[in-house]
């Protein structure tokens, strides 16, 4: 569609999608959002089956859910393995998508390998643009940072990502396993900027050690 404007308007002669036609791109980026993002494979991760009886998750569970009603800034989710942190994250990640909000889930060392891939001249153009869907979708969740090979290129690629989102202030999810002081200090800088990012532990015990018997046998999904 073309604005019927004067000559000498910034809109003369531009064209513009049409309302019903931007509501089907609309639905289609977030259906591939929600496609690459791969919560078909955690759609049990919800916050109606988090166990919030589980001590420890408290906090974590409370900040999930503030960042849900208010969805700005960072939340860093950190502690050790099965404790519920990629749970938590999931479950956030299907609250927004349901309120049409476009998120990407990334589990990082994944989410590197595909990088890596986009970096060959042979790729497909998909994944070439895979780097910039990360950096600037309206809401990323990166899941197990820290967990990717450590080398001076994944390094440097995850400080540009990161930096990225910081300087321009955008919605971002991460839990890791490892101390925060472990993580390279330009990333664990911006983690730690409480103008931006609010960082909770979870401290509960890994679920998966915990006995059958002191598991919500009505839920039955383990935390990650």
């Amino acid at each position: 569609m073309r604005w019927d404007v004067p000559v000498g308007d910034p809109n003369f002669g531009r064209a513009f999608m049409c309302e019903c036609l931007s509501k089907d791109v609309a639905v289609r980026n977030l259906a591939g959002l929600r496609l690459r993002s791969n919560l078909d494979a955690l759609q049990h991760l919800t916050f109606d089956t988090f166990d919030a009886t589980i001590p420890g998750v408290g906090d974590a569970l409370t900040a999930a859910r503030e960042f849900i009603a208010d969805t700005r800034g960072w939340l860093v989710l950190y502690g050790g393995f099965g404790v519920g942190k990629t749970h938590l994250a999931a479950a956030i990640a299907h609250a927004l998508v349901e309120r049409g909000t476009p998120i990407l889930f990334q589990v990082v060392p994944v989410l590197l390998t595909e990088m890596r891939a986009a970096f060959n001249p042979a790729t497909d153009v998909a994944l070439r643009d895979l780097v910039n869907s990360v950096m600037r979708v309206q809401v990323l969740i990166l899941d197990d940072f820290g967990e990717e090979y450590d080398t001076p290129w994944v390094r440097e690629q995850l400080f540009l990502l990161l930096n990225h989102r910081y300087n321009h202030r955008l919605p971002t999810v991460i839990t890791t396993n490892r101390p925060l002081e472990a993580i390279d200090q330009r990333i664990c800088s911006r983690m730690l900027d409480r103008s931006l990012s609010r960082t909770v532990a979870v401290r509960a015990a890994d679920y998966r050690q915990r006995p059958l018997s002191a598991r919500r046998p009505s839920r039955g999904r383990s935390p990650r």
